[in-house]
């Protein structure tokens, strides 16, 4: 009896293991625009999470042609950062990379190592600069007001902000970033006690958590009986 249920525990986490692939997080983009001519050093800009997101990546709008070597900086704070431009104290650096530019008009991909995770119904600001110098960015002027909704999709919104003078330095309103926010939605922290991506399932029990290390002894314990096992048995049989 004993040697069974330790088992069909094996089995289980095993089978979390197995499962753990199909609970990939979906991956989106959300694009302003890169039609924008005039041009400093970068823009702050606020976006709001309809659904919690994890933001992995920026595409940027170079005012250098193809080829040339830029270092961009990237920022970020909670909360809205348009009245907080000339101060870094409430800033915190989230990158710095080494780019070569694809050119104006076209998209040049930072290639960002760290993400940015923002729960539901939150605020956060981005700053996205290069480190000075005559390396600049090209954004947009606009009708549009300082803080009003330029594009969104079902997940995330982009705000119009400001061109910044780098670093900290000056500002000019309004004027709208030109680029794409790559992100990635889904259950991003497995173990905060939240529905992370509003799917009506909590941490552990959220299929897309199967794969953390924190839930894998929930995953073998929550499944035991559950018809699961007997798939599980198969595949690690080869016979399902």
């Amino acid at each position: 009896m004993m040697t069974s249920l330790v088992q069909r525990a094996l089995l289980t986490v095993l089978g979390a293991l197995l499962l753990a692939p199909m609970a990939a997080q979906a991956q989106y983009s959300l694009t302003t625009e890169f039609t924008g001519t005039n041009q400093y050093h970068g823009n702050i800009f606020d976006v709001y999470a309809v659904n919690s997101v994890v933001v992995t990546d920026f595409d940027v709008n170079t005012v250098g042609t193809a080829g040339t070597p830029y270092t961009i900086e990237v920022y970020t704070m909670v909360g809205s950062g348009m009245t907080e431009w000339d101060n870094p104290k409430a800033w915190t650096l989230v990158e710095t990379v080494n780019v070569t530019a694809n050119g104006p008009g076209v998209a040049t991909p930072l290639g960002m190592t760290q993400t940015v995770s923002i729960p539901a119904g939150t605020t956060q600001s981005f700053y996205v600069t290069t480190d000075g110098g005559t390396s600049y960015l090209h954004y947009s002027n606009t009708k549009l007001a300082q803080g009003d909704l330029f594009v969104s999709d079902a997940n995330l919104e982009i705000y119009v902000g400001l061109g910044m003078a780098s670093p900290f330095v000056s500002s000019f309103s309004p004027r709208l970033w030109n680029g794409t926010i790559h992100y990635d939605v889904g259950e991003f922290d497995c173990s905060n006690g939240l529905d992370d991506d509003n799917d009506g399932a909590v941490d552990c029990m959220d299929t897309e958590c199967w794969g953390d290390a924190a839930c894998l002894l929930d995953v073998a314990v929550f499944h035991t009986d559950s018809s699961l096992v007997g798939d599980i048995q198969s595949k690690l049989a080869g016979t399902g």
